[in-house]
């Protein structure tokens, strides 16, 4: 694993079955009543394996990663990523 030490982050490689697939939107008000959104990727909670040790675990994709590739639940994927940065809480 490769670290970063000012965020915390470490670059992974994982594997296994999603579980589930959720959409992330990005929701943006203008007045009182007038919304709207746009999605940004999915989410997708992975049952497998990873560099550090989890078994159970969230992968983001871009919204044009899921059109290339049409993941479904059920389908064994595998890939690396960045872990999410660590915040102190400021």
């Amino acid at each position: 694993m490769r670290g970063n030490e000012e965020n915390g982050s470490q670059k992974i490689k994982w594997y296994g079955k999603i579980v589930t697939i959720q959409p992330r939107t990005r929701v943006w008000r203008y007045v009182t009543d007038n919304r709207t959104h746009y999605h940004i990727g999915y989410n997708l909670l992975i049952n497998g394996s990873s560099d550090d040790g989890k078994t159970e675990f969230w992968v983001a994709i871009s919204e044009k990663q899921q059109q290339k590739s049409g993941f479904q639940i059920g389908d064994t994927i595998a890939g690396s990523g960045w872990t999410k940065k660590e915040h102190d809480g400021a």
